[in-house]
């Protein structure tokens, strides 16, 4: 069972350990401990068998105007029972009273906190990290990529995308109004990967980049743009999670990008409470197999796919 507290007077380093998951600079756990004591306010969830703290927020506050949650994070053997949406929770009630509760998080996690009646925002962030610029900032690569929900303001470069790569079959349920009912059924759920490049493209080999609109001049463009390289369609019907059109731009690709957007897409299913997730591939996509195979999704060979239009005169469908 998991229980919830903020008083932390009790707690030792020794019920702490294993967050911060991909931090360059890890706290300790007495620094852990530091970090929550020292925080206006530290939510906790504790696994009552062991005693471990599971998950924890904190939050900053003046008390009057404003507070900001700068940390959450639950254990990734403890993620998908809705812990973090608890505590999330927890922080705007205990925050109701101020004008604003703001945090900062990556665009892939922007739906989470949209379904927690948060919403959108933008800002800006200095991190002191050793080792990093001159500075002593942390530096910053010349090209970066991004995750963030896929929105209709996507269609054209997603799509495009999806035509530019073999084993994505599209039909009438991706034009765009079948589409913009989908993204709203599940909202926040589809996620859309960009890479800022040059906005005129390759210049170089005077090829301009095929996935920006072409129907946009040059004239207009900045200097770089964050165009699509990397898109996935993610849905469910509230027992089973779906995934279609999962694409990587070809010269995208053996990065790891695919991966992590499936991944995203399974840890915002699992927050939902679904519990499995399915694919439908091309027989004939050896090479989609391998990937999803290669990325935890195992073959049932024990199942068929039917398949019948919903439209008069209905029959099946061929491929």
């Amino acid at each position: 069972m998991i229980t919830y507290q903020t008083h932390t007077d009790e707690l030792s380093p020794d019920q702490l350990g294993g967050f911060f998951e991909g931090w360059r600079c890890v706290p300790t756990p007495a620094q852990h401990l530091a970090i929550l004591r020292g925080s206006a306010l530290a939510q906790l969830a504790i696994d009552d068998q062991t005693g471990r703290v599971v998950g924890f927020a904190t939050a900053l506050t003046d008390g009057v105007q404003a507070a900001f949650i700068p940390l959450l994070e639950v254990l990734p053997a403890y993620r998908g029972r809705g812990i973090g949406s608890e505590l999330v929770r927890r922080m705007l009630t205990a925050f109701a009273h101020l004008p604003a509760v703001d945090l900062t998080c990556d665009p892939a996690l922007q739906g989470f906190y949209q379904r927690l009646g948060m919403m959108p925002s933008v800002g800006m962030v200095v991190r002191n990290y050793p080792g990093a610029d001159g500075g002593g900032h942390a530096s910053i690569p010349k090209t970066t990529a991004s995750v963030s929900a896929l929105t209709m303001d996507d269609y054209d470069e997603v799509v495009a995308l999806w035509r530019a790569c073999d084993g994505v079959g599209l039909n009438e349920s991706d034009e765009r109004a079948p589409l913009a009912a989908f993204l709203a059924r599940n909202p926040g759920l589809s996620l859309v990967l960009r890479a800022a490049v040059s906005g005129n493209g390759d210049r170089k080999n005077g090829v301009r980049d095929r996935f920006v609109s072409e129907t946009v001049p040059d004239t207009v463009l900045p200097d770089t743009v964050a165009r699509v390289i990397g898109a996935v369609l993610c849905g469910h019907d509230g027992r089973r999670g779906y995934l279609h059109h999962l694409a990587v731009a070809p010269e995208q690709r053996g990065q790891g990008l695919g991966r992590l957007l499936v991944e995203r897409c399974l840890a915002s299913l699992a927050e939902l409470g679904i519990a499995k997730c399915n694919v439908f591939l091309f027989a004939d996509n050896d090479e989609g197999a391998r990937f999803w195979q290669a990325v935890g999704f195992g073959r049932r060979t024990d199942l068929l796919v039917l398949q019948s239009s919903t439209q008069p005169g209905r029959g099946s469908l061929s491929p």
